[in-house]
């Protein structure tokens, strides 16, 4: 059975951009419990990745990413906008080679190695202008943002961090 993961779409640009390390939100109080609730494991693999697309009139597939610089009176008579969720591996772009790791962390205690592989690609820059907190801060809270989910940095989360070995297989 294939596996799918959901990304935002800032994760979807992170993940072209070489990212192999996403953070997700804790929708559930019970950290103990929650690791297994998370939709893929360590070790799983060929993981495919699900993002908000749409399904034209005529039934061809279109993803967001095609159309963001169409006119929306355009896209809203041509489209039919689906969430993530939906999406079947048939019509996921990308693919996950592996899962290497998954696990609960503070929010706060995301090292500076973590935010490289999130695509964060200048480790000095982030040490030397001690951008490092501010970086994540605003990372974590746009994340909150896009999924619809009324927290903050600042309500001292813990997250699930997922590290991944991408394919990036364009399909």
């Amino acid at each position: 059975m294939s596996k799918g993961i959901e990304l935002t779409q800032s994760q979807i640009k992170s993940y072209e951009n070489g990212a192999t390390m996403f953070m997700f939100p804790l929708n559930n109080c019970n950290i103990l419990h929650s690791i297994d609730e998370f939709p893929i494991q360590k070790g799983d693999k060929d993981i495919y990745i699900k993002e908000e697309f749409g399904v034209s009139i005529n039934g061809t597939t279109a993803y967001l990413k095609d159309y963001t610089k169409v006119d929306q009176r355009v896209i809203a008579n041509l489209i039919v906008w689906k969430p993530a969720s939906q999406m079947t591996k048939e019509q996921s772009r990308y693919t996950i080679k592996e899962c290497i790791d998954v696990g609960i962390v503070r929010v706060q205690d995301i090292s500076i190695d973590e935010m490289v592989y999130m695509g964060q690609d200048n480790k000095s820059i982030l040490e030397e202008h001690n951008v490092v907190w501010h970086w994540i801060k605003e990372y974590y809270n746009n994340q909150l943002k896009e999924q619809n989910i009324n927290r903050t940095y600042e309500d001292n989360d813990y997250i699930f961090l997922c590290e991944v070995t991408p394919l990036k297989e364009v399909k």
